[in-house]
């Protein structure tokens, strides 16, 4: 099942990502990064590091480095993506 996977590549990507202000991914939240789309798995606020955080499946995989964004309240809004852990 590996080696089939590995031939015919990946559908989706797992993304992590960082926002500034106050404003919170929540889990089912639309997002977007260039022509790839989906949806935000689990998100919150991090005490630790002041900002929310969060994690998405996108489907084309994007390539790295592509701007995300993520619906909250009918606006859409940057996200910076990040290397896991969240540190």
């Amino acid at each position: 099942a590996l080696l089939a996977q590995q031939e015919r590549g990946l559908s989706k990507r797992m993304v992590a990502f960082t926002a500034e202000g106050r404003q919170i991914a929540r889990h089912g939240y639309p997002m977007r990064a260039g022509s790839s789309v989906g949806t935000v798995a689990s998100g919150n606020f991090s005490p630790s590091l002041g900002h929310p955080i969060g994690m998405g499946y996108l489907s084309p995989p994007p390539d790295p480095g592509t701007q995300i964004e993520v619906e909250i309240r009918k606006s859409w809004l940057s996200m910076t993506e990040t290397e896991l852990p969240f540190l």
